[in-house]
């Protein structure tokens, strides 16, 4: 996975723009030139600072966080439907060079679908708190030459990163009683609720049939070979 690749660089350029410039973004860390500056207010001195901007003395922002940022934009979603006056930070998000789309959870078989045969750059970034808004510079960007059925798949979860695999994933979509790694339990519950196909029952071997009580009074032949009634 290459580290040069940020969630802010692929989210411009799929927007037709791209991060460049000599300084690093305040957010982010990515290539600024300057044009715009942060909205991030100062620091209190002498109190702890909850700043999560990773280059916090630049005052400049990137192409890539200054798009993010924006209010009131339309955004598209992953069944191409679009909703106007909408701000990035309040949705979930699926991010690709072509394209960036907002996923809801009425998404979930799309997204299901995706992450199965995902591509090998994308940013998954999803938020289900209402209140802590979605921060780009904290998602991860994959960038994979080839993806193999056990190759680590980052993600953000409001705002924290976790991994999952295609083969970890289709295993917990096929079977409720797979062992599933942590990753995979959040990107189930964001699927919640889940229906896992029907399976037949089958009798394994060294099994023993199913007794069918009757409903009827049953005679229980105690130890000392009284009846007792029930």
């Amino acid at each position: 996975m290459s580290e040069s690749m940020l969630a802010s660089d692929l989210f411009a350029k799929s927007q037709g723009s791209v991060n460049n410039g000599i300084q690093n973004c305040h957010w982010c860390s990515a290539a600024c030139d300057m044009t715009w500056r942060h909205d991030d207010p100062p620091p209190i001195p002498f109190l702890k600072n909850k700043n999560l901007a990773r280059c916090p003395a630049n005052s400049f922002m990137c192409v890539g966080c200054w798009l993010w940022r924006r209010s009131r934009v339309t955004v598209f979603f992953l069944d191409n439907s679009y909703k106007d006056s909408q701000t990035a930070a309040n949705h979930s998000w699926w991010i690709t060079d072509s394209d960036a789309k907002v996923i809801t959870p009425d998404c979930q078989k799309l997204l299901q679908a995706t992450l199965l045969k995902p591509p090998n750059r994308f940013v998954l970034s999803l938020k289900t708190d209402p209140v802590i808004p979605n921060h780009l510079h904290l998602a991860i960007a994959n960038d994979v030459s080839i993806i193999e059925a056990n190759t680590p798949l980052m993600f953000s979860f409001n705002n924290i990163v976790s991994e999952y695999t295609v083969y970890d994933l289709e295993t917990a979509l096929k079977d409720k009683d797979a062992v599933r790694t942590p990753g995979v339990r959040l990107l189930l519950s964001y699927f919640t609720p889940w229906e896992y196909p029907a399976m037949d029952k089958k009798r394994t071997a060294g099994k023993p049939p199913e007794i069918q009580l009757s409903a009827t009074t049953k005679k229980i032949i105690t130890t000392s070979g009284n009846t007792a009634q029930t």
